[in-house]
């Protein structure tokens, strides 16, 4: 019974460990993602402001609505990933 809780808790732990790192990985995309973008993008001139922003607006929603209903499935574009080695053994 102590082995069993003893490998359940190390398999805990090694899915906690994988899901930090991942959680690292994801903050510093983003980090570096946002940084890049605003580096390399110009101001909008002032005539095309505000169509260019209506635009991104209904963008983002369709955005966010595509997310909502992806969500809702329950299924994650990581599950597509192959499993890691460790989590196998």
């Amino acid at each position: 019974m102590r082995g069993t809780l003893s490998r359940r808790l190390e398999q805990l732990d090694r899915r906690i460990g994988h899901m930090e790192r991942d959680l690292g990985i994801n903050v510093e995309t983003l980090a570096l993602f946002i940084r890049f973008w605003m580096l390399t993008t110009a101001p909008l001139p002032e005539l095309t402001a505000a169509v260019t922003r209506a635009q991104a607006t209904a963008r983002y929603e369709q955005f966010i609505e595509t997310l909502a209903r992806h969500l809702n499935t329950g299924r994650r574009q990581y599950q597509d990933l192959p499993p890691n080695e460790e989590d196998a053994s």
